[in-house]
């Protein structure tokens, strides 16, 4: 990935300090990695095609209330940021 933060960012990324990334911790348990959700790119797919039958071969996960408001959060502030044009030389 061409714009992934050097390791020196992945403490602040660890600590969801980073506007653009969310990190999410492991769970052993169902065998989930820790991830990192980059809100930048986004992919999305309708509820009906990820429990179609063809699918159950796949892990489907989570993330509890309590995360998901956090997460959303984080998501529209990072979506509803005012974009300033970048200065010129002149």
């Amino acid at each position: 990935m061409q714009d992934w933060p050097g390791t020196n960012d992945w403490k602040r990324i660890v600590q969801n300090q980073v506007v653009r990334y969310h990190y999410l911790e492991d769970f052993p348990d169902l065998q989930i990695p820790e991830l990192v959700v980059d809100f930048k790119h986004c992919i999305t797919a309708p509820q009906n095609v990820l429990y179609r039958q063809e699918h159950n071969a796949g892990y489907l996960g989570t993330v509890s209330e309590l995360y998901r408001e956090c997460l959303s959060g984080r998501f529209a502030h990072y979506l509803s940021r005012v974009a300033l044009p970048e200065p010129t030389d002149s």
